[in-house]
């Protein structure tokens, strides 16, 4: 084990000891709050566009302040949700289980913010010892293909003109059709009856 695996071990630690603390509820909607906003104001800002034309006349301004408002209403309502949901819980008496999974989660989002770290490391720094030592890099190399499975083309395109190597994303699995033979047919449906 060297510096690298220490250092994500750490990173894995803090984010689930974060989790913890904060719960499962918290610690699941802070991850997704950002992403709910974002999409529903990409598809909803248009509600505020004709209240804000009558007292703003550029169009731009009245889009942005429009686009504004809907991402922060939508996180302020996610937020109220938490807190209704953590009082539930609380009144439920599940507050032990709602921290348990919170770590559990903040583990798991620890282990992603690693792998990420890995790959951005094998992406910049291919061939150097830190990274051929770890352990933690030597256990997951298929993890980091599935991940780069997850990259998106124009950011692995321009990662690669920088002269970053990225491992080659996995080839999708070919289907296998097995004939059935009649025989197979027939006990499968001897199986089935009552």
């Amino acid at each position: 084990m060297n510096s690298l695996d220490i250092i994500i071990i750490a990173i894995i630690g803090l984010v689930a000891f974060r989790g913890y603390h904060r719960g499962l509820i918290k610690e699941a909607v802070s991850l997704t709050s950002v992403f709910i906003g974002l999409f529903v104001a990409s598809h909803l800002h248009g509600v505020f566009v004709p209240h804000l034309k009558v007292y703003i006349a550029n169009q731009g301004t009245v889009l942005a302040l429009s686009y504004l408002i809907t991402f922060i209403g939508t996180l302020v309502g996610l937020w109220f949700l938490v807190r209704f949901l953590q009082d539930v819980l609380k009144v439920a008496m599940l507050t032990v289980v709602d921290k348990a999974a919170g770590a559990a989660f903040g583990a798991v989002e620890g282990l992603l913010l690693g792998l990420v770290l890995l790959l951005l490391l094998k992406a910049v720094l291919p061939g150097t010892s830190v990274v051929r030592q770890s352990v933690f890099a030597q256990k997951t190399d298929p993890a980091l293909v599935l991940l780069a499975n997850f990259t998106p083309e124009p950011i692995r395109e321009t990662l690669e003109e920088g002269g970053f190597a990225l491992p080659k994303p996995a080839p999708p699995p070919i289907p296998s059709r097995k004939p059935i033979l009649r025989d197979q047919k027939k006990n499968a449906k001897d199986k089935h009856t009552i």
